[in-house]
């Protein structure tokens, strides 16, 4: 991973720990220009900016395709990859609920 993508991912984990912390939804002082997005830091507020802009800095080295974060980046890798890790997710999920219509029952 470079040291940019670190540095995003760094970021969000960050700011999503400070608003899991109890910093209040309603208090995003860092508002986008464009669409009105809230962020609870500027950092935040720049890596959304990338989305609103041509820049691409995050490249596929197999089909060339740009992204503006990581995030999107890996989702899209899934595709050359066939991985489907959402499937395991799922199946859990389902498990879990039948067990719990079980017992209501």
């Amino acid at each position: 991973m470079n040291l940019g993508a670190e540095r995003i991912n760094k970021t969000l984990n960050k700011d999503l720990e400070n608003t899991s912390a109890g910093q209040s939804a309603s208090h995003i002082p860092f508002l986008c220009q464009v669409c009105g997005h809230g962020f609870p830091s500027h950092s935040s507020l720049e890596i959304h900016m990338l989305g609103h802009t041509t820049e691409r800095p995050y490249r596929c080295p197999l089909c060339g395709r740009g992204f503006a974060n990581t995030p999107n980046f890996t989702r899209h890798m899934l595709v050359h990859t066939g991985e489907k890790p959402w499937q395991l997710r799922n199946a859990i999920l389902n498990m879990v609920s039948g067990i719990f219509m079980e017992i209501a029952w």
